[in-house]
């Protein structure tokens, strides 16, 4: 371990690099950094990052612009099943009070839900069948109490869903209980109070969420048995906790960072979009037409809603401050105007500031500018433009004029047909009664990001393409064997360019150069030079040519090529030459400067007696307007055409993908990326992960029959039921809906102006494991397939086992292939959690004679209940195997875990117990860890060869997680045998500060030098090295309290303490140092008195190092930062 002042050099607010694609889903992660938060080992980076997807018809600006999302602390959000747990208003209960509702002295919903839970059957579980069973009896009598409660609103069955995302930790859990805790990483999640909610990391971080936002929640509640219509009822409203934000970190160290928010109100406007069916039912279960329809009804409620919007974020050394402006309008965002970050050390003194600018009004606003300034005032800038959107009207959230996914499509102009049940992917409904909700390719990429300009000059810009797809999920490959269509890619030549090389007299062309690149052919045509195509005849009267026999002059045409003045191809024109095409791959010879060059154009007879060109010759082959003496010569690319078998229109997803990124500096194109989504049969590699899904209901109607008679009969006629159909799809689980199991990503760098490149400069193949493979996809635990309302319908998640890189392919100077292989393992015996009991059927009223059972009456159940059944799965997802073969490189990496054969809750069971690779002469090394007991911290390492440890540390820690000893093991030179007993060796120790919590003393036990450390800037800072001095001896100098003032100063006003330790302590040696806060050190003098200085710029970069001297200064280093938009 070492201490070491902060670098001089400060991270640049508009550094240019290329920009990462999650080619998995085909989007970019464009991340704009504006500042990083640090309180020692805790970093809190805050930056605005792009969705690079697709704008929806209901996505609104929020608070940095469309598409933009402000990234700064974390958050849990709660997703309601049914009420929200804690619901208690009068006669309706929320899951967490079913244990106290009563009503009709009734109360034992946890066992009616218990049944539920624990029936195996996939079919309905009211759904009687003969013979009837003894559960199916049970299950007809709790539905008979219990089934016209739920389907009036009066109790909860389904726990609530919990989303959280912090500093790179996310994951789910289930009701406020926090159980079926899933998360990418370990972690320990606590209820602290309905307010508050902890966790903890293998980092020894905890994060509270404290800051509370609210939600209103409506609900209507049947007064009685029977149809009922809902429309007449009254809604009500609970107000509910929603989210909890970030509201502080601690490290175990004792470092803290605070977050503060500022709450406010917002109108929601909720579109409400549904239709009733009078619809007639008989008895067996058949789908029949609707008889008569009733209009479509479209409404929308205002729901006020409190947030919480983020005002402070607070260290020991700094303030950062988030501006609004508060719209007048409370149904619209507020938008982030500025953030200012404050040195607290330096009197509140202003650090830097970023502003906001945004063009366009309402909620479809775009970030256009963000503008850093300096304390000074300097400024540098960053640029924004997006593809127009001159075809899309203003849009609001309740527009329906788009896809099955949510996009924009000008021709969804009306609604589905009138059905009480939609199919799972209704692609095959009639639209002579309703819209067509396909997706629209045209208007895909409208108000898409197309270009950033940094503060450097660099520019970014963005190509975008619709996603495609040819393969369903695995989950959806059953329900959709009907739709057969893919995306093909068919390789097709397009010319990029064409010239003529001409020999006529008067119209001379005989050399052209041009830049042509290693994947383009050239093709060139002679067959013209002596023939005429309006004539359909030979040029005969050459010399002495008198028929089609080889010129014989030596002199006679020549077509030469080179490729950077070396030739490649020659060839002499006469009659046996000119008849077939010539081709030239250019992949053959490489990129590079190309020389077309006609010699000798009209030729000669010999050359040793000159006969000249006869005088027909002369007037025939220099005519203008004839073909004689041209050579067209062009070049060409292959390129892929997109063919579709089956439906076109069904292979668009919504929705965008990147397509190309090109990286420009003024005019000059510097590097293109470009990506391609095939599989090695030329189809779309992409895959439908979440088709698109409405909500429906099933009616069933039953015939009445009565007790131990074998004939049924209908003693009324066929029941009048109202059914809601919802004409707009839902959104099932999250997450992108569509994948790709193979992406191409070429590399093309850019030479001169224009798009003149070199290519390519390197290609990669990337394949992805993706839920069309076997187990990679959600699991739908209740089967009930296209019955389950889509409002309804949660599946069990499994984007665990998906999305990471199976293998890669790089094809650069060297070819090298490099596969992947991941340990996955769940928690056995998750129980399955009930998601919802919905109404899949509606009937009168069912006998059970005591032929059909050994229970006898008759049973009145009142609906059909389905029951949606999910788990959320714990799992360990770990790299186990990582190689890589090539023409010149063979590396492998290997990884054991602690939990080799089951899931572990450990908080640290993603950090590996063994790495092994391999050494430079090819033998295996093998390094074994241990860690602290919940953490990540490295306990010990031991590194082996060959049945031999070659070298060995271990660490000791104190209880706040700090190092306070290491040891080394003594190793001969030929290795210590892995069955010897093990001889640590102490060589250095550590004593840290009880008031910073900063290292003040460090021992090398090994050269027997002792370290002493001083600090201020608020315990920020080391402001003296003291070597060959206790800390004791420095205490016994200066006195604890006076350190202790020193340690917790805002600076340094004096460092006069140190001259009376040098008098004391003469044998020490005193390095000083100080600092600028938050930005570098701005002084260093060593044990001698040399001393060196930096300056840093307006925004905290290093500009200049230099030693003071009597006349000034002499510049060791002097840096210039050129910015063409400040």
């Amino acid at each position: 371990m070492q201490v070491k002042p902060p670098s001089a050099e400060a991270q640049s607010l508009g550094s240019f690099s290329e920009i990462p694609v999650d080619l998995y889903t085909g989007t970019v992660n464009i991340s704009i950094p504006i500042y990083t938060v640090t309180q020692n080992d805790i970093q809190v980076p805050i930056s605005l990052s792009y969705h690079g997807g697709g704008i929806k018809v209901t996505d609104e600006c929020g608070l940095v612009g469309l598409g933009w999302t402000l990234n700064v602390g974390g958050v849990i959000s709660r997703i309601v099943r049914g009420f929200p747990d804690e619901l208690n208003d009068y006669n309706v209960a929320g899951y967490d009070n079913l244990r106290f509702f009563k009503w009709s002295s009734l109360n034992r919903f946890p066992d009616f839900i218990g049944v539920i839970q624990n029936h195996n059957g996939k079919d309905n579980p009211a759904h009687l069948k003969k013979p009837v069973t003894a559960e199916d009896f049970e299950i007809a009598r709790w539905i008979e109490n219990y089934g016209p409660l739920y389907d009036d609103g009066h109790f909860d069955t389904s726990p609530d869903n919990y989303v959280f995302s912090v500093q790179g930790l996310s994951g789910a859990f289930v009701g406020t209980e926090v159980s079926h805790v899933q998360s990418n990483q370990g972690c320990r999640i606590t209820r602290k109070s309905h307010n508050l909610y902890q966790i903890e990391d293998a980092n020894g971080h905890t994060y509270s969420f404290g800051a509370v936002e609210q939600q209103l929640y409506p609900f209507k509640v049947g007064l009685g048995q029977g149809i009922t219509d809902w429309s007449t009822i009254p809604e009500r409203i609970t107000r509910y906790n929603s989210a909890w934000w970030l509201t502080s970190i601690c490290s175990h160290a004792g470092d803290s960072i605070i977050f503060r928010y500022t709450p406010f109100k917002q109108r929601h406007f909720q579109p409400h979009l549904y239709a009733f069916a009078q619809c007639i039912r008989e008895d067996p279960v058949v789908h029949h037409e609707v008889d008569s329809y009733y209009s479509y009804a479209k409404t929308t409620r205002q729901d006020t809603t409190c947030h919480q919007l983020l005002s402070e974020i607070e260290t020991t050394l700094c303030r950062v401050l988030f501006h609004y402006t508060m719209p007048a309008d409370v149904s619209l965002s507020p938008r982030l105007d500025s953030i200012s970050v404050y040195s607290l050390a330096e009197q509140n003194a202003l650090l830097q500031r970023c502003k906001f600018v945004y063009s366009g009004n309402g909620n479809r606003a775009k970030l256009t500018e963000i503008i850093q300034q300096g304390p000074s005032g300097a400024q540098q800038r960053y640029h924004f433009r997006y593809n127009p959107s001159s075809a899309r009207p203003a849009l609001k959230v309740n527009d329906d004029r788009r896809d099955h996914w949510g996009y924009y499509a000008p021709q969804s102009t009306d609604w589905f047909e009138k059905k009480t049940y939609l199919s799972l992917y209704p692609m095959g409904l009639s639209n002579d009664k309703g819209a067509n909700r396909y997706a629209s390719r045209s208007t895909a990429a409208e108000d898409m990001l197309c270009a950033i300009t940094y503060p450097s000059g660099l520019t970014s810009t963005f190509d975008w393409e619709p996603h495609d797809f040819s393969r369903w999920s695995e989950l959806g490959q059953t329900a959709h064997k009907e739709d057969n269509f893919s995306v093909k890619y068919e390789p097709v030549t397009e010319i990029v360019d064409s010239f003529d090389l001409c020999g006529k007299e008067k119209q001379e062309s005989l050399s052209v150069t041009k830049r042509i690149g290693s994947g383009q052919t050239i093709t060139i045509d002679i067959s013209q030079y002596y023939y005429n195509e309006y004539t359909k005849d030979w040029l005969h009267c050459v010399g002495d040519w008198h028929a089609n026999s080889d010129y014989p002059s030596p002199s006679r045409p020549k077509l030469v090529v080179t490729r950077n003045d070396v030739e490649i191809f020659s060839r002499f024109i006469d009659t046996t030459t000119c008849f077939s095409p010539v081709t030239i791959s250019a992949s053959r010879y490489g990129e590079g400067t190309y020389k077309f060059a006609l010699l000798n154009p009209r030729g000669t007879l010999n050359d040793v007696e000159d006969e000249g060109e006869c005088s027909l010759y002369r007037y025939i082959f220099n005519q203008p307007e004839s073909d004689y003496g041209r050579i067209h010569v062009s070049i060409s690319e292959n390129k892929d055409n997109e063919v579709v078998i089956g439906d076109k229109q069904a292979a668009n997803v919504g929705g965008v993908r990147i397509k190309r990124i090109t990286y420009q500096s003024g005019i000059q194109d510097m590097l293109i990326k470009e990506f391609r989504y095939v599989n090695v049969d030329g189809t779309s590699s992409g895959v439908l992960a979440y088709p698109p899904r409405y909500a429906s209901s099933y009616p069933y109607v039953y015939k009445r029959f009565l007790a131990q008679e074998t004939i049924d009969y209908i003693i009324e006629a066929p029941y009048l039921l109202m059914l809601r159909s919802n004409g707009l799809p839902f959104t099932l689980n999250g997450g992108s809906h569509i994948e790709y199991a193979r992406v191409i990503e070429a590399s093309v760098s850019g030479k001169g102006e224009g798009k003149t490149f070199v290519r390519p400069v390197n290609m990669t193949e990337y394949c992805y494991a993706t839920s069309a493979d076997l187990g990679c996809a959600d699991k739908d635990d209740t089967d009930y397939g296209t019955q389950v309302p889509a409002d309804m319908l949660q599946l069990t998640s499994q984007a665990y086992r998906r999305g990471h890189l199976i293998s890669k392919q790089e094809y650069t100077d060297e070819h090298k292939t490099t596969t992947y292989t991941y340990d996955i393992r769940e928690e056995s015996g998750v129980s399955t959690v009930t998601g919802a009991i919905f109404t899949t059927a509606d009937f009168r009223e069912v006998g059970i004679g005591y032929i059909d059972s050994i229970h006898g009456g008759t049973v009145y159940p009142y609906k059909n209940l389905g029951i949606v059944k999910y788990r959320v799965i714990p799992y360990n997802k770990r790299l186990v195997n990582q190689t890589t073969t090539g023409d010149k490189t063979n590396t492998f990496h290997s990884y054991t875990y602690a939990n080799a054969s089951g899931y572990s809750a450990a908080l640290n069971a993603h950090m590996p117990v063994t790495h092994t690779t391999l050494d430079a002469i090819g033998d295996t090394i093998t390094q074994h860890f241990t860690y602290l007991p919940s953490t990540n911290k490295v306990k010990s390492c031991i590194t082996t060869k060959r049945g031999y440890i070659i070298d060995a540390y271990r660490y000791d820690y104190d209880s706040r997680y700090r190092v306070i000893a290491r040891y080394t093991l003594p190793i001969p030179s030929e290795g210590l045998p892995m069955a010897s007993s093990l001889s640590w060796q102490q060589t250095d120790s550590y004593t840290y500060d009880s008031v910073a919590g900063q290292i003040v003393e460090h021992t090398d036990h090994i050269a027997r030098i002792t370290t002493t450390y001083l600090w201020s800037y608020r315990g920020s800072y080391p402001v003296a090295k003291i070597i060959n001095a206790t800390y004791a001896d420095v205490v016994a100098v200066v006195g604890a309290k006076n350190l202790q003032q020193l340690t917790m100063a805002d600076a340094p006003a004096s460092l006069s303490m140190l001259t009376a330790i040098a008098n004391r302590l003469p044998q020490c040696h005193i390095t000083k140092m100080r600092y600028k806060p938050l930005v570098g050190i701005t002084s260093l003098t060593d044990p001698m008195g040399y001393t060196i200085q930096y300056l840093y710029d307006d925004f905290g970069r290093l500009q200049e190092v230099y030693e003071p001297n009597g006349r000034g200064k002499r510049i060791l280093q002097h840096l210039d930062y050129h910015l063409i938009n400040p």
